[in-house]
This record gives C-alpha cells, structure tokens and sequence, in this order.
C-alpha cells in the first residue's frame, strides 16, 4: 500500500510489480501475499487493468544465470504495451534489476523508480528506495510460535503482521 502511493505521488501512470527474481527466500508465500497487496492497493489508488504489469517469479524457469533472469524481465518490461515509469521488485534483488535496466539504455530514477523489498544492505549501496522490515523481530515471533507448538499450546494467532516503513 505505501509503495503504491508513494509510486502515484510521484506521478507514475503504470506500475510494473516483479515477483520474487530469484531463490532470495524459501517462503514464496510471502511474495505471494506482497503481490496480491501491491494489487489491492494499485486498485485503491485508481490504477486499471492496463495501467499494471506483473511479471510473475521466475524462480522456476530453466535458465542459464541470474543476468537471463534479469535480461527477461526487462525484456518483458520492455515489450509490454505501456511502459511502466514505476516498479515495485517483491526483494531487494532488485539490484542486478537496476543493472539491467541500465545496460538496456534506461535511467534510474529519471525514467523510471525501483523499489525493493527487504532493505537489505545492497539497497543503500544503490541508493534505492525500499521497505524495511525487522528481522530480529521477524525471527523472535517465529521462534516464539515455533516454541509453542513444540509444546503442543494452539495458537492464538497463527500469523502476524511486522510492521514496515519507507526508506528513500
């Protein structure tokens, strides 16, 4: 949701949503779940159908090396019908992405905004916008849940929501 607006409020007019590049994570639900609110949002915010691409993970494809990951998702960007000036990477991976938009003649921030997920160090390196989560914090309400199944307690809340922030 925030990512969307702060997207809007920068004036983009079609959005581009890249899910998770690559095995970053061994929890695909979450990318699933980033996706589906970056589509809820985009649809709050006034977004249409053709104003959204979505480049679906692309974890399961036979590729060769991460760059044809990353050459086929601007490829895709690339061939859509709108272009899309604002893109929201479900990772931090987003890195090689910026390379690659690079390589392929586009200007980051002037034609176009990234940003990723996770504000893993390789994001201040770039200086790329990206939402923070802890993962301290993360990691204690797992163990804590994890612990009470162990010992067979149910669960009052199965799952959690962190708390994130914006991190131009």
């Amino acid at each position: 949701d925030v990512v969307v607006r702060f997207l809007k409020s920068l004036g983009h007019k079609t959005l581009a949503y890249i899910g998770q590049p690559v095995n970053a994570s061994p929890f695909i639900c979450s990318d699933i779940v980033r996706e589906k609110g970056f589509l809820d949002a985009a649809k709050e915010c006034g977004y249409g159908d053709d104003d959204i691409i979505i480049v679906p993970s692309l974890t399961h494809m036979d590729v060769q090396n991460e760059q044809d990951i990353y050459s086929g998702i601007v490829a895709q960007l690339l061939s859509a019908p709108k272009q899309p000036t604002g893109i929201c990477v479900s990772v931090d991976a987003a890195v090689p992405l910026l390379k690659e938009l690079r390589r392929m003649g586009w200007r980051v921030p002037q034609d176009v905004s990234v940003v990723g997920f996770d504000d893993d160090p390789s994001a201040s390196i770039v200086d790329m916008t990206t939402m923070h989560q802890n993962p301290t914090e993360i990691g204690r309400i797992a163990a804590r849940k994890t612990l009470a199944l162990l010992a067979g307690e149910t669960l009052e809340e199965p799952f959690s929501v962190i708390p994130t922030s914006l991190v131009l």
